[in-house]
């Protein structure tokens, strides 16, 4: 008895992977039939340990195709990690935390330096540094 209850939970797990990996193909487009162990072991981690919706996995995806131009688990797992440590729970928080950044460049926040370099050098060359605070 003990050995069909493994049995029905491996069978059990497998049928899960297998409905998570034919969803996740339609979603992203990959034509993979079947993940190998490795991607098997990124989804397990993203779902169970992250505990990442499919919508998530998906968005990461997304972004790894966007910036890399190939399939990446490796760079979908960065992702997810990071945004698992942001508090990111949903599509929403990840567009949201998009949004901000997009507004704060928007406004000149690049987070690059609020100084010519040039003229700094230019100015300590000649002894004539005075820090001046820019009104925002």
């Amino acid at each position: 008895h003990q050995n069909q209850k493994i049995k029905k939970k491996l069978n059990a797990k497998r049928k899960k992977e297998e409905q998570f990996w034919k969803k996740f193909i339609v979603e992203t487009g990959i034509k993979t039939p079947k993940p190998t162990s490795k991607q098997v072991e990124f989804i397990e981690h993203w779902t169970k340990d992250l505990n990442m919706s499919m919508d998530m996995i998906v968005k990461a995806y997304e972004q790894m195709a966007d910036n890399t131009g190939k399939i990446s688990f490796a760079y979908m797992n960065k992702v997810l990690e990071s945004w698992n440590s942001e508090g990111f729970k949903n599509t929403t928080d990840v567009e949201s935390a998009k949004n901000v950044k997009q507004s704060v460049k928007d406004k000149g926040g690049t987070g690059s330096a609020s100084y010519d370099i040039e003229d700094f050098v230019e100015k300590s060359k000649k002894g004539k540094l005075k820090y001046v605070r820019k009104n925002r």
